[in-house]
């Protein structure tokens, strides 16, 4: 069996089925992955080259990263005989594929030892933002977030401050003059009639289509059209202290936030106050590891999506350890990430990640 297709699968949640199959059911010889590089000029297409025989006795995966279309491209043989590694005998696990090296792979399995998934460690609490359907509508500025208000003051209740994906920096969230009236599901509507008089001038694209049918609205659903689309029954997680990250960015951008700010969907919510958790997620050894569990796309940016994210392994620490870690992070939140002395904090918690991670010597 030979194909061509995108790499996605190696990782992403619908390819855990096909994932499974592969490894119990054939020797896979070769995954060659070419990554974002432009092998097909009209589009990017992350491809990837798979090579398998059906039954038959196991052997080693040869593996190649693709760096470059230089020569010995396009001869696909030659850049596997060149750049191709073997990978461990564990790496294609059923669903479960790690495509690393063994140095790397051995790296993956030390900090596995006491830690547990970052999904347990905040018990599945890992959230996305608000999808409203239609940003014209629910999506204002200051001054017409002043305007409603003045028209009726019970407005300010659901008018929340709002991010996206692009305001979260490293430590902080830079907020936007950028508002969100956030009419959750089951609102009294009538309860705000200035939100109800500005909603209703685009009535027609906020009503939910019918199913089927090509018509004027937000996609069917069973929300009511001046309601945001997405029932988002964990909204009281927003207004908690909480851990923010968008989900796309080449570098941990982890935040902290407790302001009480809402953010759209390029965003993920961690409500929790636990600012050794944020060390650890913004740490070199996470970002390192974070690598080889994430998919790649243009431009070596990574997706920081809840499947990924919630494997991150977190390792158990002492209470002092935990004190001290957090205390650090403390200061470079204090300095909004900014300033002479925060590469001074982030290299000592980072020194202390990695001995909790045992790859470094106490």
């Amino acid at each position: 069996l030979v194909f061509i297709s995108s790499n996605k699968w190696f990782r992403a949640a619908y390819g855990a089925k096909l994932r499974a199959h592969m490894a119990k059911g054939a020797a896979v010889l070769s995954i060659t992955d070419f990554g974002d590089l432009p092998v097909f000029e009209a589009a990017t297409a992350y491809p990837m080259i798979f090579v398998a025989q059906k039954g038959g006795d196991k052997v080693a995966t040869r593996f190649t990263q693709v760096k470059s279309l230089a020569e010995p491209y396009p001869d696909v043989r030659a850049l596997i005989e060149q750049s191709g590694q073997a990978l461990p005998p564990d790496a294609l696990n059923g669903e479960n594929w790690s495509l690393t090296d063994n140095t790397t792979a051995a790296r993956l399995r030390t900090m596995a030892t006491a830690s547990i998934p970052l999904g347990d460690y905040v018990n599945g609490q890992i959230y996305y933002g608000i999808k409203t359907g239609f940003n014209a509508a629910f999506v204002i500025k200051g001054r017409q977030r002043d305007e409603l208000i003045a028209d009726d003051p019970k407005s300010a209740e659901i008018i929340k401050p709002f991010a996206g994906g692009r305001d979260v920096r490293r430590w902080r969230i830079d907020y936007p003059d950028k508002w969100v009236i956030f009419a959750r599901r089951g609102i009294q509507i009538d309860d705000y009639p200035a939100i109800r008089a500005h909603l209703a001038q685009w009535k027609a694209e906020l009503t939910p289509k019918r199913t089927g049918k090509e018509e004027k609205g937000r996609k069917p659903g069973r929300y009511k059209w001046y309601e945001v689309q997405d029932d988002v029954a964990y909204y009281p997680a927003f207004e908690k202290p909480k851990i923010v990250f968008p989900d796309i960015t080449k570098e941990p951008r982890f935040a902290f936030d407790s302001t009480g700010g809402y953010v759209d969907t390029t965003i993920f919510v961690i409500p929790v106050d636990d600012l050794y958790l944020l060390g650890v997620l913004n740490s070199e050894a996470v970002l390192e590891l974070y690598v080889d569990m994430s998919p790649k796309i243009r431009g070596g940016y990574l997706r920081y999506k809840r499947q990924y994210v919630e494997r991150i392994p977190i390792p158990q620490a002492s209470a002092a350890d935990r004190t001290a870690i957090a205390d650090l992070v403390r200061q470079c939140l204090d300095t909004k990430g900014q300033g002479p002395r925060v590469a001074e904090w982030e290299a000592e918690f980072n020194a202390r990640v990695a001995r909790l991670y045992g790859l470094a010597a106490d």
